[in-house]
């Protein structure tokens, strides 16, 4: 990715040396970095919540701990502090929602049961997505924004938390409705989609279609911004399942975390 970006710096020909040394160091300390932000946040989340469940075996003990986390978190957004390197402050944060995985996780047979319903999936589904309208609805009436980790915006902390579990419960929901294999897919192959479709695939496209005569368009009002974008995707995601398939498939899926095909 950094090589595309010092490709594309001579492509749009802005290249320096300073640039290119800004843009490795940045690379390395990944202090919100494009959408690999992320991914070094989850690295870092995976490793503390390791600590938490060694050091604390009941839920409820890592529940207290996770809680103390998230006000120190909030203590240092507040106080005005900026990303630290690897994004450890968005740790802090964020992980409520480890947590409530892990949770999940750990009752998947419960909710499996709760689930098996349609009723019970309906009735759930409203619920959760209205909560999450509501409390997101006064986060914006009453602080002007909403959660957004990327640039430490959180907003009023309880309406945030409130309103992001109720979505997240929401999706679950909604997910068990439909059994689309390629969403499914992607979903279960999200990572090569994810860091590449920003960073490297939107400016290509981009380009591409600029040569052959169709020009961006910022105005969400018309229908043409909604082809653009709809037309966009299709590319991004035929093009991007190629290299998920080829990794999915031979030994280099262990660069995604996953074992070796025996």
């Amino acid at each position: 990715m950094v090589a595309f970006k010092v490709l594309y710096s001579l492509y749009q020909k802005t290249f320096t040396i300073d640039s290119t040394i800004e843009l490795v160091k940045n690379f390395i300390f990944q202090k919100r970095l494009w959408t690999l932000w992320y991914i070094a946040c989850l690295f870092f989340l995976n490793i503390i919540f390791y600590l938490v469940t060694k050091f604390a075996k009941k839920n409820i003990s890592k529940a207290v701990i996770v809680i103390a986390m998230a006000f120190i978190g909030l203590v240092y957004y507040k106080s005005g502090g900026l990303p630290l390197p690897w994004n450890i402050d968005a740790c802090f944060m964020a992980i409520p929602f480890f947590f409530g995985g892990f949770v999940l996780k750990d009752n998947s047979n419960k909710i499996d049961n709760l689930l098996s319903q349609t009723k019970n999936k309906i009735l759930l589904f409203l619920a959760f997505g209205l909560i999450n309208v509501v409390f997101g609805y006064l986060n914006i009436k009453t602080i002007g924004k909403g959660l957004e980790m990327f640039y430490s915006e959180y907003a009023n902390p309880l309406f945030t938390y409130i309103s992001a579990f109720a979505g997240i419960f929401a999706v679950i929901i909604f997910s068990r409705f439909f059994t689309i294999k390629p969403i499914r897919y992607i979903g279960g192959n999200s990572l090569i989609y994810y860091a590449w479709h920003q960073t490297i695939m939107i400016p290509v496209t981009t380009i591409i279609f600029s040569f052959l005569g169709f020009q961006e368009s910022y105005d969400i009002y018309k229908p043409y911004y909604w082809c653009y974008k709809l037309v966009q995707l299709a590319v991004i995601i035929i093009v991007l399942t190629i290299p998920t398939v080829i990794v999915e498939k031979t030994n280099l899926r262990v660069l995604l975390g996953k074992r070796k095909i025996v």
